[in-house]
């Protein structure tokens, strides 16, 4: 199960309404987000070839959430 497109735009919204100088508070957000949600964590670190190798850009384009 995947975030659907329009959850994602709402995140997407929410985050800038509160994004007045609370940088923190969406670093923590985005990561409550994450670690609530399994499949985003399970896409991120499941796709890639070598298990011990760092995320990189090209791993980051290819996740259908980061798409919108």
């Amino acid at each position: 199960m995947s975030v659907s497109r329009m959850r994602s735009i709402t995140y997407i919204h929410f985050f800038l309404l509160i994004a007045n100088e609370t940088t923190p508070q969406i670093l923590a957000a985005t990561v409550k987000l994450i670690s609530e949600k399994l499949t985003v964590m399970r896409e991120i670190i499941g796709d890639r070839t070598e298990k011990d190798a760092c995320l990189t850009w090209e791993d980051y384009k290819t996740m259908t959430f980061t798409h919108l």
